[in-house]
């Protein structure tokens, strides 16, 4: 995989090879890696991270999408943000569980609310993650490099 371009902040989604998904906002740092910012639960209870990461060396990594410009921010600024997100279904999104999908949903509508991104649907942003997903998950099992794209929905 080639490095994700700088500048942008990205959604990021990971194959399960199953064709479900680990939903994930990522930003690129100019080491090479990508800050990550998602809820996982790893066997535990659900819980907030934030991390550097090396997506290059992950070969899950099925679709990045650009979600919009990372200028003006820090990465810290955005780590901020987010661990103000419960660990918990919003009311936009019940009567659905928590997953990380919900959290990365609720991440997606605070970075609209604090001006990072403008989403005109976080649904609709959504259903266009999924199908991109969707479409690349095959390949990405055979090791082939996550496709990168521009979203209809946010910028």
């Amino acid at each position: 995989m080639k490095s994700i371009p700088l500048g942008s902040i990205y959604a990021c989604l990971f194959s399960r090879g199953d064709g479900t998904f680990h939903w994930a906002i990522v930003i690129p740092k100019p080491d090479g890696e990508c800050m990550k910012y998602h809820a996982v639960s790893d066997d535990k209870p659900w819980r907030y991270v934030c991390a550097s990461d090396n997506l290059q060396k992950d070969i899950r990594v099925c679709v990045v999408v650009k979600l919009g410009s990372f200028a003006n921010r820090t990465y810290k600024e955005i780590d901020e943000f987010l661990k103000q997100i419960p660990i918990e279904t919003p009311p936009d999104d019940l009567p659905q569980r928590f997953t990380c999908r919900i959290w990365f949903k609720e991440a997606i509508r605070v970075l609209n609310k604090r001006g990072v991104i403008r989403c005109t649907s976080v649904n609709s942003l959504e259903t266009e993650l999924r199908m991109y997903g969707e479409e690349h998950w095959r390949l990405t099992e055979l090791g082939s490099p996550p496709k990168l794209y521009d979203s209809d929905y946010s910028c």
